[in-house]
């Protein structure tokens, strides 16, 4: 039986099978460079049912596949000196899913919190408030969290909001915050946003749109899709469970903040005139 490695493209990921997998699925990033060094090994399904990885054998030893992404980003003497002291995790819980974006390094720790309070955390009904996604940003050094709301009930400077974009430069932060989000959605109670912890955020605000029928719940205008945000949704489509990273420029963000925060104020306490 042929059992090469099958690939097929997915967006921003290759998608990799092989009949020794029994039917799973695992992903790498749309790296051409990188596809060309993983096709050179042949990857065996491991673990178990519930938490498979893929390993190979280079220069004799065992390596799993998200090691191997991690060394072929960084270079084996970089990844040496980050890794120490650290353990790879994916962040959606899937030892599969090996694309840049899934994997960061995290304590050990931090993983043992995230793994018992947000992978095996709520699971999410047919309305659920909110959509959690959390991304790492190679490119910037960032953990990227990405709430997308089902429900018209989080108000930011008198508007509604439909996406909020968090950046965290630290990991523990991010994780703590998302067992926080976690655990509201659990107990079905809205999250005081004003506590978390992130150190730059973007908002993506409710558009109104006209003349769309009561009974429509995704709304395609100008070739962006709009999803409509109601507090009774009843068995409607919503927010899909898995987003796709978004690319918010992060250093044009934090380059506007600073420029908010140095901007003097128009009247300065002490000025009298009238």
């Amino acid at each position: 039986m042929d059992d090469e490695l099958q690939v097929e493209r997915s967006g921003r990921h290759y998608l990799l099978r092989r009949e020794q997998w029994k039917g799973k699925t695992a992903e790498i990033s749309a790296c051409d460079e990188l596809l060309e060094e993983v096709k050179k090994y042949c990857w065996t399904l491991r673990g178990s049912k519930e938490h498979p990885y893929l390993s190979t054998k280079v220069n004799h030893k065992i390596i799993y596949l998200h090691t191997f992404v991690f060394r072929w980003l960084y270079g084996d003497e970089q990844y040496a000196i980050m890794a120490k002291g650290m353990v790879i995790d994916h962040l959606d819980n899937n030892g599969l899913n090996c694309s840049f974006d899934n994997l960061c390094l995290s304590t050990d720790t931090d993983n043992v919190i995230k793994g018992r309070g947000i992978d095996n955390g709520v699971k999410l009904g047919k309305d659920p408030a909110y959509i959690i996604n959390v991304f790492y940003r190679h490119d910037q050094g960032l953990h990227q969290m990405q709430i997308a709301f089902n429900r018209a009930e989080f108000i930011y400077d008198g508007r509604t909001v439909a996406r909020m974009y968090l950046a965290y430069s630290n990991h523990g932060t991010m994780t703590s915050d998302w067992y926080y989000l976690v655990n509201c959605l659990r107990d079905d109670i809205i999250p005081d946003y004003a506590r978390l912890r992130e150190n730059m955020v973007r908002y993506d605000f409710a558009v109104e749109l006209q003349n769309v029928p009561e009974d429509w719940y995704i709304i395609e205008q100008d070739d962006y899709i709009y999803y409509r945000l109601n507090s009774d949704a009843g068995n409607h489509p919503i927010n899909v469970v898995k987003t796709e990273l978004e690319m918010i420029p992060w250093n044009e963000v934090r380059e506007k903040m600073k420029e908010e925060t140095e901007r003097p104020e128009e009247n300065p306490a002490g000025n009298t005139d009238i």
